[in-house]
């Protein structure tokens, strides 16, 4: 007789909790489930779902033992992939674990308190709790929950365009999840983050994070259908036309691949000069009725049908993409004003109940809020002075990689002209006039910092001018190609930046990274570049040689 192995696990639960019961187990009954579901969280959290389940609220005596029901529950949920955006289970360790629990019952609750937030798509609650979780895993040796938290708030990042920090989560939980065994895990995470490095166009990091991939791809870590799409992005965005002919080639089972990577695969052949093959995966896209990211098709079809000559059917397409990403970000914009208006509820209900609170318990009261704010002023000092040493660090650290940079282009054989080597010379010998005279262990460190930082960025925008001007002088037909195609003079010292060898990334801490993203749209556009496709730097470095010829 065939036996369901789910089954089988239900019985042997349960004939565990009858021997648990007939035995008395000397930590009681209900405490020595909670420790058989804890064991089997990671193995078999159906099975642990199970037995939390079987024991009922009445079973349950005193804040710790409800608060450890209520976290190994949510935890179970979770692992069974059922969502919750409610706080009804996981209240009871909310309210007990931040003042008396573990470093890991801290860790863990933030976390699930954060799933649960990001569920109910309040983004800026969960990342405070994920924040949170972070803060106390560094007493913990749950590691694992460590690096679900890091992805988990990456996913955030990513919604949010901070795609550095995406990035950065990614690679901190592949090291943890490699550290525990959890191959697929770690596989999943160099993946995010080699779409991520692609995204800021940091294709060093993205072949540093390549290799790993092929690496674990190899050792059966990560499936062909899964590899298949970012190893065909990696080659669109490093590789030759011939390198992504023959990666395009090795797809040749179309069914065995999801509408995501049928869509990037036509936008390939396009790359790849092909736009026959592309609009014939955009045929079969259509007729199989596959799915994927709605803004995905129009986007490739756009091209397609341009590069056919279609014009009519590319214009539409294009009226399509547009009138749905309007569409997209005008539901974003909703969703994120009834979320202002459900937190604007709860202030205001909290509010009238502290008002109660206060009225009720004015004379006692008054002297306890005296003290905590004396504590509370004390804490935000001590957390101001923290963020302040920590944002100074962070600036010496980008001015000193600036540093380094430039005298790296210096001393390489690029062929730059003099006057552009004499810019970039200034601002070296700025640079360090500034670690000789203003990195020093005083009092008065923080504010002569922040003034001579202030001069810094000032003399950073007289650099980035004194480069242009000097490209001018020697490159008269290439900067007059960027002026009629009506590049300003900012958007010009942009592309100047790139001329002299700097990345995608070192510009940005030139430019700032929000206007960053705006100037580098502007000048594809402009320049007429696809925006997916080039590397801008190797773009703006091969047209100045064109022109150099």
């Amino acid at each position: 007789m065939h036996i369901h192995p789910l089954r089988l696990s239900a019985a042997v639960v349960a004939l565990v909790i009858a021997l648990m019961a007939m035995t008395g187990c000397r930590r009681g009954p209900v405490d020595a489930r909670l420790d058989l579901a804890d064991s089997l969280m990671e193995s078999r959290p159906d099975s642990a779902l199970t037995i939390l389940d079987s024991i009922s609220a009445a079973d349950l005596r005193g804040d710790a033992q409800k608060a450890r029901h209520a976290l190994l529950l949510s935890m179970a949920l979770d692992k069974n992939y059922i969502d919750t955006t409610t706080f009804d289970v996981l209240q009871p360790a909310i309210d007990y674990y931040p003042r008396h629990g573990s470093p890991d019952e801290k860790l863990r609750t933030y976390y699930y308190q954060g799933r649960i937030y990001q569920n109910a798509h309040l983004y800026d609650e969960a990342l405070r709790a994920y924040y949170d979780g972070l803060e106390a895993s560094q007493h913990s040796i749950d590691t694992l929950t460590v690096a679900r938290l890091l992805v988990a708030q990456g996913f955030i990042m990513e919604s949010y365009l901070n795609m550095e920090e995406y990035v950065s989560n990614n690679l901190r939980a592949a090291k943890l999840f490699q550290e525990k065994d959890r191959f697929e895990d770690c596989a999943d995470c160099y993946l995010n983050a080699l779409y991520g490095s692609l995204t800021i166009d940091s294709l060093n990091l993205a072949d540093s994070i390549f290799a790993i991939c092929e690496e674990l791809y190899n050792q059966e870590h990560i499936t062909f259908d899964k590899y298949f799409t970012y190893k065909l992005n990696y080659i669109q965005a490093t590789g030759t036309t011939d390198e992504l002919r023959n990666i395009l080639n090795q797809s040749s089972k179309l069914e065995t691949v999801s509408g995501d990577a049928i869509l990037d695969m036509a936008d390939c052949y396009l790359t790849a000069g092909d736009p026959y093959s592309a609009k014939y995966l955009l045929d079969y896209y259509s007729d199989a009725g596959l799915s994927c990211d709605s803004l995905k098709y129009p986007a490739v079809a756009t091209g397609v049908y341009e590069a056919l000559g279609d014009y009519a059917n590319s214009l539409q397409e294009y009226q399509r993409f547009s009138n749905m990403f309007l569409g997209r970000h005008v539901e974003v914009y909703r969703k994120k004003l009834e979320q202002n208006d459900e937190r604007h509820r709860l202030e205001i209900h909290v509010e009238k109940e502290r008002n109660a609170r206060r009225n009720l318990f004015w004379g006692t009261a008054a002297i306890i809020c005296i003290l905590v704010l004396v504590v509370i002023i004390l804490l935000q000092k001590r957390q101001k002075d923290a963020a302040t040493a920590e944002t100074l660090r962070h600036r010496i650290t980008n001015l000193e990689a600036e540093h380094d940079r430039l005298e790296e282009i210096l001393q390489s054989d690029r062929g730059l002209p003099a006057e552009v080597k004499q810019a970039i010379k200034e601002r070296v010998k700025i640079l360090n006039s500034f670690f000789a005279n203003e990195i020093s262990a005083h009092d008065s460190f923080t504010k002569s910092f922040e003034s001579a930082t202030s001069s810094l960025l000032s003399d950073s925008e007289s650099f980035m001018n004194s480069t242009r001007l000097a490209f001018k002088a020697t490159h008269p037909k290439f900067m007059e190609y960027l002026e009629d195609h009506g590049l300003t003079d900012t958007e010009i010292n942009y592309v100047c930046l790139y001329a002299i060898g700097l990345s995608g990334k070192e510009v940005g801490e030139y430019i700032q990274l929000k206007r960053h993203y705006h100037l580098s749209s502007d000048i594809r556009r402009k320049l007429g570049i696809d925006g997916h496709q080039t590397n801008i730097g190797i773009y703006i470095r091969k047209l100045m040689a064109e022109f150099d010829n």
